[in-house]
C-alpha cells in the first residue's frame, strides 16, 4: 500500500507541475467520451452501426469517465447495463478523487 501511495503522489506531483499535459489530455478525452455516448445513442435509435462497448469503456478508462458518466445520464444511454452503471461511475469517482488529490494532497496526507 505504501508503494501505491508513493506512486500516486509522484504521478500527482508530475501532473500538478505540468498541468497542460494533464488537462490537455483529460479535457479532450472527457469531451470525446460524452460525444461517443451521444452518437451511440442516436445510432441505437436509428438502428445503424454502433460504437462498440469496448470503445466506450476504453475512452472512459483513459481519462474520459466524467464525460462518459454525463453521456450516460444526459442521453439515458447504457444505464441498464451493469458493465456500464458499475464501471463508469467508479472510474469517474477515481478520476475526480485523483484530481482532488493532485491539488489538495497536503490536506489529505
Amino acid at each position: 500500500m505504501n508503494e501505491f501511495l508513493e506512486a500516486t503522489v509522484s504521478i500527482a506531483e508530475f501532473f500538478k507541475s505540468h498541468p497542460v499535459l494533464f488537462w490537455g489530455f483529460t479535457i479532450p478525452m472527457t469531451l470525446l467520451s460524452f460525444i461517443f455516448f451521444a452518437i451511440d445513442k442516436v445510432r441505437a435509435i436509428d438502428g445503424v452501426r454502433r460504437i462498440s462497448e469496448a470503445t466506450l469503456l476504453l475512452f472512459c478508462f483513459c481519462g474520459g469517465a466524467v464525460g462518459g458518466l454525463l453521456g450516460m445520464i444526459l442521453c439515458r444511454h447504457k444505464i441498464r447495463k451493469p458493465k456500464f452503471y458499475l464501471t463508469v461511475p467508479f472510474l469517474a469517482t477515481l478520476q475526480i478523487l485523483f484530481i482532488l488529490f493532485m491539488y489538495f494532497k497536503e490536506l489529505i496526507i
